[in-house]
């Protein structure tokens, strides 16, 4: 029993450790569904993390993080629409930048369609200013 001791204080001690440690990925995503308020929030996430967040009625963002650190830093961010029993993905892309950089992002919904900027712009987004077709799926680009 005294044998175990040393190892287990040493397991509890290594198991803090990477809990404390620090994100390598952070984002701001910002969702703007038809004229309506904002929905601002900031996510962490450590190297091989997948973290579902709410987004408003319905949707969710999926953020999935590279399981290494590397100057490339591709993440992944999915859309989902969560309204039914089957979710469903609307929208999704990559974004590749060093871990260590804010990574912004704005979805917006205007009257069915959805816009992304990325990164997010310096002014609000506005429907009124959206007057292209939506991004199409799987082929997300900054305007």
């Amino acid at each position: 029993m005294i044998v175990r001791q040393p190892f287990l204080i040493l397991a509890l001690a290594s198991s803090a450790a990477t809990a404390a440690s620090p994100a390598a990925f952070h984002f701001v995503s910002t969702i703007q569904v038809d004229g309506r308020r904002p929905l601002v929030q900031s996510t962490y996430l450590h190297a091989g993390e997948v973290k579902l967040v709410d987004a408003g009625p319905g949707l969710r963002l999926e953020f999935s993080a590279p399981t290494t650190i590397d100057e490339k830093g591709e993440t992944l961010v999915r859309l989902l629409d969560v309204s039914s029993v089957t979710p469903k993905e609307l929208h999704w892309f990559r974004q590749a930048a060093k871990p260590e950089w804010e990574r912004t992002f704005t979805y917006g919904f205007c009257a069915g369609r959805i816009f992304l900027k990325y990164p997010s712009p310096k002014t609000p987004f506005r429907c009124a200013d959206e007057d292209v077709p939506s991004t199409p799926a799987h082929n997300a680009k900054s305007k």
